[in-house]
């Protein structure tokens, strides 16, 4: 049996190079990363928006996601960045 506060520990934070505060571990990071830190929370205010430890902005965004996959059908369906699609219209569609 595992105990549950070791498996939490191990689980977070899920980039291992950040603290649970969401910063880097200075220990961890290459110079180059923490210079990337220093301008995301300084000059370039991107923590204003993006709030560690998640950096989400809650909002939603288009990633445009379908740049990534290849439509395919699986089953007869299309499969596609969008969900899977009918590969063929039914028989009483009029089109």
């Amino acid at each position: 049996m595992f105990n549950e506060a070791v498996i939490v520990r191990a689980d977070f934070p899920p980039a291992p190079k950040l603290d649970v505060y969401g910063k880097l571990d200075p220990r961890k990071a290459t110079p180059a990363e923490l210079r990337g830190q220093a301008l995301f929370f300084g000059k370039g205010q991107c923590a204003a928006c993006h709030v560690p430890p998640y950096y989400t902005d809650n909002l939603m965004h288009n990633l445009r996601a379908e740049r990534f996959y290849m439509p395919q059908t699986i089953n007869g369906m299309m499969a596609s960045a969008d969900g899977p699609l009918l590969a063929r219209r039914p028989a009483l569609d009029p089109r």
